[in-house]
């Protein structure tokens, strides 16, 4: 009987958070105002965390529901969720963030849903938590520093054989964003990030033009659009780097004529 109780209990909860996803996402595609339920929902941004390092089959519709809170529209600025968090629970969030990343075998769809956050924190109005998801620093208090979301990400790249393209777009879709933000930093320890990103685009070979299979078409579109984040993240790099050493793989692979080679096939 209490398992069936905790169960329900547990179904219930799911229900609530998904229909309240549902709710925030539909008001800002519509342009209706904020409602009760979305503000409510800030300020009670503590609980969904307590919720998410405990329950671990909650964690996939929690962390929809905080980047859909962070990626809505408001009339002006909306609220900020590190301020509603507090000291205690943005500490909790980014050890349990960072936990979740670090675990390889982790499930794959909570890894999407995660690096979709980053991106939504990164993209929206939350400069507070953007700063110290890009950078490991409290704009609260300048001279706190623990290590960024950011650097978790850069490791997680060292996965992408390992991850299906479905998800490894996503990876790099959130380090794009991040490095489309002057406010991460490009020049720490970047040598061996960098160097996995030209391998991966040194070794990407077109396909068949003559896919029929939906399936075929799907996966082959998801390698390309790989790729082009891959390029976008070392443009941008070499761009805003001074550090010679880190940016030097980009600018060889510029400079031997192989993208020449890589692009050619596009083209014909």
């Amino acid at each position: 009987y209490r398992r069936q109780r905790q169960m329900c209990i547990r179904d219930r909860s799911r229900a609530s958070l998904e229909f309240s996803k549902l709710v925030v996402s539909i008001r800002s595609v519509i342009g209706s105002p904020p409602s009760t339920l979305e503000i409510s929902l800030f300020t009670k941004a503590p609980l969904l965390i307590n919720a998410y390092t405990k329950h671990t089959v909650l964690r996939g519709v929690i962390l929809q529901l905080l980047t859909q809170l962070v990626s809505a529209k408001w009339p002006t600025d909306s609220p900020s969720l590190l301020s509603h968090l507090g000291d205690h629970h943005t500490s909790v969030l980014l050890a349990s963030v960072s936990a979740d990343l670090q675990h390889k075998f982790d499930d794959f769809k909570v890894k999407k849903y995660l690096y979709d956050f980053f991106s939504a924190v990164v993209e929206g109005n939350q400069k507070g938590l953007s700063m110290i998801f890009l950078n490991g620093r409290d704009i609260r208090d300048t001279t706190k520093k623990q290590s960024s979301i950011l650097d978790v990400l850069k490791n997680n790249v060292g996965r992408l054989d390992y991850y299906p393209e479905s998800l490894s777009i996503h990876l790099v879709e959130a380090i794009a964003h991040a490095f489309n933000s002057w406010s991460s930093k490009k020049e720490e320890n970047d040598v061996e990030f960098i160097q996995t990103l030209v391998k991966k685009l040194s070794d990407f070979k077109t396909g068949s033009s003559d896919l029929k299979n939906d399936g075929d078409i799907i996966q082959e579109a998801y390698r390309y659009k790989l790729n082009s984040r891959i390029a976008e993240i070392c443009a941008l790099f070499i761009f805003t780097s001074k550090d010679e050493k880190a940016s030097k793989p980009v600018v060889d692979l510029l400079s031997d004529g192989k993208v020449v080679e890589l692009i050619k096939p596009l083209y014909q």
